[in-house]
């Protein structure tokens, strides 16, 4: 039938695993470290080294947020309690 199974609990695996597993090394340019893609101006590229520090930053993000916290549920407050909080405020505080 197809498809892909887990090897370990969704609690033990990074988003992180999951995109690079996918789709390759995280990250928002060909020049990063381990990607396998070379820019023809890398060497010249004066923003080289900040955008390894935006891919650096977005790829602890990923590795901090597990499979199960993705797929969790979201949790939102009933709407009638989010109204109902305005509604008691002051009317100085809302204009």
């Amino acid at each position: 039938m197809g498809g892909y199974a887990l090897s370990r609990t969704p609690e033990e695996i990074t988003v992180a695993e999951i995109i690079a597993s996918l789709e390759g090394p995280i990250a928002l340019t060909a020049c990063v470290e381990g990607s396998g893609n070379h820019c023809d101006v890398e060497s010249l590229c004066p923003m080289r080294g900040s955008w390894e520090k935006i891919n650096s930053a977005i790829r602890k993000a990923l590795e901090g947020l597990t499979l199960a916290e993705l797929a969790a549920p979201a949790v939102f407050p009933p709407l009638g309690a989010v109204a109902g909080s305005r509604e008691a405020a002051p009317a100085e505080a809302l204009s």
